[in-house]
């Protein structure tokens, strides 16, 4: 038997084997059974005023954000106090932050 034959025929076994364990049903229990008690936990509930809440406070933070973005594309980083009398502004001094931010959680 050429060797490409044997290969198929050890996939062909392990597949079939595979397959079996995949047909194993606890007594009692389907996998719609299963899927439903899991799906319950989640679906079964309505939903809390309290996170619609707070789904709409960080909606409001997101538009805030996509906001202050394209007013910055717009404008340009002049926004920040960079300009020529101002050596260290807003963006080397953030740069400068995190930078030592990052190499001190590296040297912790």
């Amino acid at each position: 038997m050429p060797p490409a034959a044997a290969v198929n025929e050890a996939a062909a076994a392990r597949h079939s084997a595979a397959s079996d364990e995949l047909r194993y049903v606890p007594v009692g229990h389907t996998f719609v059974s299963v899927t439903e008690k899991i799906s319950e936990l989640v679906l079964g509930r309505a939903t809390r005023q309290a996170w619609l809440v707070t789904f709409a406070a960080g909606s409001l933070l997101l538009l805030m954000f996509s906001g202050v973005v394209v007013y910055l594309l717009a404008k340009g980083v002049g926004i920040w106090g960079i300009n020529v009398p101002v050596g260290w502004c807003f963006a080397i001094t953030s740069f400068v932050w995190w930078i030592g931010i990052g190499h001190a959680g590296t040297l912790i």
